[in-house]
């Protein structure tokens, strides 16, 4: 004779039947709601707080989010992805061979793909587009809200060209 009963676990309420066993359920699941992905973005920087904070804000939003460290990695994944923005840190592009950081510029040029540089220093004039650099230590909120006008302005211009 099996006798069910209804206990409190630690995964919610659990059901334990004669057998032993015991299934753990939630009484109400979490579901996070993401939106189909309309733009994505290539952080190419370093610091992984930084990958983890934006891709938290802003895929939510329905901005897929590519990240590395290595900036000769990021020149890969970008030729690869063809993101809608390429969020670059200056100084670290700096530290490599500058062949990584013209290609960069091409892959940009070629694809119509913005380029925001974070740094400590702003790029020498014409070699940044205006608008497009923010200055190290930044904080997030600012970031978030230049990554999102970036990709607004940048589907503006892509409904502009069709």
């Amino acid at each position: 004779m099996t006798k069910k009963k209804a206990c409190l676990g630690a995964g919610g309420l659990a059901d334990a039947n004669g057998s032993g066993h015991m299934r753990f359920f939630t009484s109400a699941p979490t579901r996070r709601r993401f939106l189909v992905p309309r733009y994505s973005v290539l952080i190419v920087d370093p610091m992984e707080e930084t990958h983890e904070v934006l891709r938290t804000a802003l895929e939510p939003r329905g901005v897929r989010i590519f990240a590395t460290g290595e900036p000769a990695q990021g020149l890969v994944m970008a030729r690869r992805y063809v993101p809608h923005l390429i969020v670059l840190d200056a100084e670290q592009l700096a530290t490599v061979a500058t062949s990584v950081a013209d290609e960069f510029a091409t892959q940009s040029r070629e694809s119509a793909t913005p380029v925001l540089l974070i740094g400590g220093r702003a790029p020498l004039s014409g070699s940044s587009p205006p608008g497009q650099f923010v200055r190290k230590p930044y904080h997030y909120g600012p970031l978030i809200r230049k990554i999102e006008e970036l990709l607004a302005s940048s589907q503006q211009s892509v409904a502009r060209a069709a």
